[in-house]
């Protein structure tokens, strides 16, 4: 598992490169986010509370098949601890 902190400055790319062993592509891959503040994922760079998919403080999403040649990016109301998991 990783961490990543996440502002409400520049998205930051979902990275699973802690993960060399894994598969580049088609990984199951979980992400949680601790708050406080909310969390919006999208497949586009410019993501922003009106684009992103959101996700409170507290929740997760398991994404299923996970491409990180397509990654997702991800940006907070203000400050989210993430933490990040990928598998086969």
């Amino acid at each position: 598992m990783t961490a990543v902190d996440v502002s409400d400055g520049t998205p930051v790319a979902l990275d699973v490169s802690a993960y060399p062993d894994l598969r580049e592509t088609l990984q199951t891959t979980v992400v949680q986010n601790l708050g406080p503040d909310d969390l919006y994922l999208d497949y586009n760079d410019e993501v922003s509370a009106a684009t992103g998919i959101k996700l409170v403080g507290g929740a997760i999403w398991e994404i299923q098949k996970y491409d990180s040649g397509r990654p997702i990016w991800m940006i907070s109301s203000g400050e989210s601890d993430v933490r990040v998991l990928a598998f086969d």
